[in-house]
């Protein structure tokens, strides 16, 4: 370890690289599940060092671990053996270019989303990906988890929004992949390649962001209603009435609600009667000449009189906005404060989110009917974040509970859907993976990490 410790603090400076307990918090998880002791964590300051770096371990054998904001959700940021060393990207934080004209944003890896967006704010453009972990997560990561986000279902999912790369090849090699256009058809599609490879094929380093027009003229609201099925059909209407403006709309529990109230008491839930299920829905237009708001209030208040909606809510200002999307955002946090959990990241047709939230609590009801389970997402795509915690007074689950993640997998997969949405196989999803996709698939899956990574020095373990 020395000797490792000696040769890459040579290349980027003995400041830049840290060990034993001050590397803590780089090699365990959000959750607290996956991760070991590596042999360090490196700190690179370029594109340079990170190819420096790779040659080393490639000589010597060891394992890379690229780590973002270590945000994942299925343990592909943090080691799962000894002989291995974390890259991190929190010192690759330069934002390289704004091009306004274009549409564009060179950055590197290391940048943080939420600093995307601040350096958009005196602009008329933005980059659309929002997601509850936006001021930790990083672009290099977000990349290659291919994330989601609520906005997805309109401008696409990660890979998407990347118009091209800069990676680092496990042999050190640089991959110039830096185009900044948006039509370049020459050839494969290589930045597809390492859009949600989960670090298993190559490091990111440089990112070109596909930027959109800014949505000036919100609108953002809540609604609650008596029952899932009543949500559902109000979401379809919806989508249909305000298909050219919608930007969001996403859905969570009352149980996610009581988890939150716990979790911040500063935040008094901002519809007064409580329903069953909430539907969190965004509208946005780039031009302030329409006006989207009264369409909308009297759209609500005719469904109000029909008796459709238990109450809803449209924010009157940016800081009850913030606080509507506080109670969905904060889905996450308030779930993992109550103890362990079985995160399921499940998408189904859209026209099948009532059936398999039904079908998906039947079999944790089976199993056992005092499990708590937290159901919320993106309703616009059919991505619904399925959560179960144990039994009120239980610390963890019991074996057989444990089972219920390959059966909610194998329901969505039985659907037509997935069981990995948008946070990626990484470590824990592996076994699923293997037991539902195809051989063909695997086998391809298999050729394609071999043919880059032969050593097996990035992510090992990792997807496959």
């Amino acid at each position: 370890m020395t000797k490792i410790k000696k040769t890459i603090s040579d290349i980027i400076g003995k400041n830049n690289w840290i060990d034993g307990k001050d590397a803590q918090k780089y090699y365990r998880d959000w959750l607290n599940i996956n991760g070991t002791i590596p042999m360090g964590v490196a700190f690179p300051a370029n594109t340079n060092d990170v190819s420096e770096i790779v040659k080393v371990c490639s000589h010597e054998n060891i394992e890379i671990i690229p780590q973002g904001g270590n945000t994942g959700l299925v343990g592909a940021s943090v080691p799962s053996q000894g002989k291995s060393i974390i890259v991190s990207f929190e010192k690759m934080h330069k934002i390289i270019k704004l091009d306004v004209d274009s549409g564009l944003m060179v950055v590197e890896a290391g940048v943080i989303l939420a600093d995307v967006h601040a350096a958009l704010n005196e602009t008329n453009l933005e980059f659309p990906m929002h997601l509850g972990s936006e001021g930790s997560a990083r672009i290099g990561g977000l990349v290659a988890t291919n994330a989601g986000g609520n906005q997805a279902f309109r401008f696409g999912m990660m890979t998407d929004l990347v118009l091209g790369l800069e990676v680092v090849l496990p042999d050190g090699q640089v991959f110039e992949g830096v185009r900044e256009v948006q039509k370049d058809n020459s050839g494969y599609q290589l930045r597809s390649l390492f859009c949600g490879s989960e670090g298993t094929l190559g490091l990111i380093t440089k990112v070109v962001l596909k930027l959109v027009p800014k949505s000036t003229n919100v609108e953002t609201g809540l609604v609650g209603f008596k029952d899932l099925n009543t949500a559902v059909k109000f979401c379809r209407d919806f989508s249909c009435q305000f298909h050219n403006f919608l930007m969001a709309i996403e859905f969570f529990t009352d149980f996610g609600v009581d988890l939150i109230l716990k979790l911040s008491t500063d935040n008094d839930f901002p519809v007064k009667d409580r329903a069953s299920i909430y539907v969190l829905f965004e509208l946005g237009a780039t031009s302030s000449l329409l006006d989207i708001r009264k369409p909308l209030i009297d759209y609500l208040s005719s469904n109000l009189v029909s008796s459709e909606l238990v109450d809803c809510i449209v924010a009157n200002s940016e800081s009850q906005r913030r606080k509507i999307w506080f109670f969905r955002e904060e889905q996450p946090e308030g779930q993992r404060l109550i103890g362990e959990q079985i995160k399921n990241d499940i998408s189904v047709p859209i026209g099948s989110i009532e059936e398999f939230i039904t079908r998906a609590i039947k079999i944790c009801s089976e199993v056992n009917p005092n499990l708590r389970i937290n159901y919320f997402g993106h309703m616009g795509d059919g991505n619904i974040h399925f959560n179960i915690s144990p039994p009120e007074g239980n610390a963890a689950f019991t074996e057989k509970e444990r089972g219920l993640s390959q059966k909610i997998a194998a329901l969505a997969n039985e659907m037509n859907g997935s069981f990995a949405a948008e946070h990626g196989i990484g470590r824990t999803k592996k076994v699923i993976y293997n037991e539902l996709r195809g051989e063909a698939e695997r086998d391809l899956r298999l050729k394609i990490k071999k043919s880059i990574d032969n050593q097996n020095i990035f992510n090992k373990g990792v997807i496959n």
